[in-house]
């Protein structure tokens, strides 16, 4: 790796990859909500700061439809190794922006805590936060709703495969930055859901996530998964990522927040104030009664 902040600071070079001083690169290091805000604020960023210049995107191998997604986004590099580069870099050099180049996430300390002036920004909501600490734009800077097309013949592979539609239910039991829900609580779920007649799938990715006990694994990119996703009844989720993305769908959506911090200042209502958005805050004392019976509810007045 050789990474070099040239001419007094000012731009940004790479080994392994030519980047150009009149474009402005942003490295997106972190999940896929991260990643999405970052490329909904492009367009701000061109109107506000950096005067209708090229920005390109540089994500995670996982993230790499994001950019596509989004009209003010001109180019994207995909590179793992390159994202954990850039990452390190800014974070042990202390370089968060420079001429050509945004570290696109919140600053933290090489100890990887985030500096005060996330806390003590006085608006605490995720997007406020996005637009002032990492982008440094106004509050009434726009965020650009994404174009989320999936591959028709992906679709339509994975509704023929799984046959999903109307009457079927999909449990998302896993995320990285919330507090896992025990398996009895979805077991118990999909045993609920699946005596109202549904068919019941658990969206799984990676070797280390199996589908819960009952349900039958489902898995997609994040475009196909998000389609699959708005043609099912009610997608049950605990608060990650895919949730953002999910937020600017029609998708019935019942986010599941472990902690108060998601549900106060990663709340999707911020996001997308859609009636099909329902969160639920769940501490460690609430009963599994308490957390389903209004989902059960909630799909009996469907039905009626």
């Amino acid at each position: 790796m050789s990474i070099k902040a040239g001419n007094n600071g000012g731009f940004l070079t790479y080994e392994g990859a030519a980047l150009k001083r009149e474009t402005c690169y942003i490295v997106c290091p972190y999940g896929i909500g991260d990643t999405l805000y970052a490329a909904a604020l492009v367009g701000s960023l061109k109107s506000y700061r950096i005067n209708g210049r090229k920005v390109c995107l540089i994500v995670k191998k996982h993230h790499s439809q994001i950019p596509d997604w989004f009209e003010a986004v001109d180019e994207k590099i995909v590179s793992d190794e390159m994202v954990k580069d850039l990452h390190m870099y800014s974070v042990a050099a202390g370089i968060w922006e420079l001429n050509n180049y945004l570290y696109g996430h919140f600053r933290k300390n090489t100890d990887l805590s985030l500096f005060p002036e996330y806390n003590d920004c006085e608006v605490k909501n995720m997007i406020y936060r996005y637009k002032k600490l990492v982008f440094h734009l106004p509050p009434e800077a726009a965020l650009e709703e994404p174009r989320i097309i999936p591959a028709e013949n992906i679709v339509e592979e994975a509704v023929e495969t799984y046959g999903i539609g109307k009457e079927t239910i999909i449990l998302m039991p896993y995320a990285q930055s919330a507090g896992l829900m025990s398996a009895v609580f979805w077991e118990l779920a999909a045993e609920l859901f699946r005596e109202m007649g549904y068919r019941v799938f658990t969206n799984v990715n990676g070797e280390g996530e199996l589908p819960i006990k009952g349900t039958q694994a489902i898995s997609a990119d994040l475009a196909s998964m998000a389609a699959l996703c708005e043609m099912s009844r009610l997608v049950l989720s605990l608060r990650s990522g895919l949730c953002d993305v999910l937020a600017f769908t029609e998708t019935n959506l019942v986010v599941l927040n472990t902690s108060t911090y998601h549900m106060k200042e990663w709340n999707l209502k911020e996001v997308s104030d859609r009636e099909k958005i329902r969160n639920f805050q769940v501490e460690k004392d609430t009963s599994i009664r308490d957390i389903m019976l209004p989902i059960l509810e909630l799909l009996e007045e469907e039905k009626g």
